[in-house]
């Protein structure tokens, strides 16, 4: 069966890297610096630090980020915040 879990933190890029290996859905939340959030789905990697991000909201789509510039706070197509939890599927 599949579980759902999550980590009230956001998970440093190795462990991206190896939970995505594993051909799993990841998710973030990206918490807005005007308030509220929004979920993404984390798809892919390479190996020079950024992420592949599928944003659901309309009008954006897949892009790719640098890892640390989610952490520490950036604009993605559909706002500015910044990354601060994980939900697995295992």
């Amino acid at each position: 069966s599949t579980k759902l879990s999550h980590t009230q933190t956001t998970l440093l890029l190795y462990n991206i890297q190896k939970y995505i290996s594993t051909s799993k859905l990841m998710g973030i939340k990206m918490v807005w610096n005007s308030g509220g959030a929004h979920a993404l789905v984390l798809s892919g990697y390479s190996a020079d630090g950024k992420v592949t991000l599928v944003d659901p909201a309309a009008n954006a789509g897949i892009e790719r980020y640098s890892y640390s510039s989610l952490v520490a706070g950036t604009t993605i197509q559909s706002g500015s915040g910044r990354y601060t939890k994980t939900w697995t599927l295992d």
